[in-house]
């Protein structure tokens, strides 16, 4: 089933809101980012709602006119998986073979944080499903981390409710929008 209508549970598409749409890029930006081979199913690379139906093309998506409009939440999501492509491809730290480490994960708050190494390049994912934004989330650092990405960007259908700032040493804070991810380089 497609990742956005499992976080809408089944309800009419016309229902997803952010936070739906929010859960959808940070499922995504996980499954990229963690160990091993990344694996989405067709059509969540663009926030498709329809119903696949295999070896029948005609129902693989629900048309293309998202294509040639900036403003829509497809073509967003669509610029949201590029960006996560790219991310991914622009580190060795997260090749499928690269160290990955549990930092954090607190079930009540719905938050989760590991790390994937490298060589030198190291980078920290922190991670929230909760449906309510985080402000001054404190996550266990042992260095300065600098923010490189958020699934929170306007530009990826997010908010921009906060701007991401640097993790510091010991107990960094962060504010974390509902649903999202950042991800952090270490300085």
């Amino acid at each position: 089933d497609r990742t956005v209508n499992v976080a809408n549970q089944h309800r009419d598409s016309s229902d997803i809101g952010d936070w739906e749409r929010a859960v959808t890029r940070t499922s995504m930006g996980i499954g990229f980012l963690s160990p091993g081979m990344p694996l989405m199913f067709q059509g969540d690379e663009s926030l498709a709602t329809n119903k696949f139906s295999w070896g029948i093309p005609s129902k693989w998506d629900n048309g293309w006119d998202w294509m040639n409009e900036p403003d829509s939440a497809r073509y967003k999501h669509h610029s949201f998986s590029k960006a996560l492509i790219a991310l991914k491809k622009s580190s060795d730290a997260f090749d499928a073979d690269s160290q990955a480490h549990r930092v954090y994960s607190h079930q009540q708050d719905s938050v989760m944080a590991f790390t994937r190494k490298k060589g030198n390049e190291e980078y920290l994912v922190v991670a929230s499903f909760n449906k309510s934004p985080l402000q001054g989330y404190n996550i266990p650092t042992d260095a300065r981390w600098e923010p490189v990405f958020s699934t929170d960007n306007s530009e990826f259908g997010g908010q921009n409710r906060f701007t991401p700032r640097p993790l510091e040493w010991a107990q960094g804070t962060v504010d974390l929008p509902a649903g999202g991810m950042l991800v952090f380089r270490k300085a």
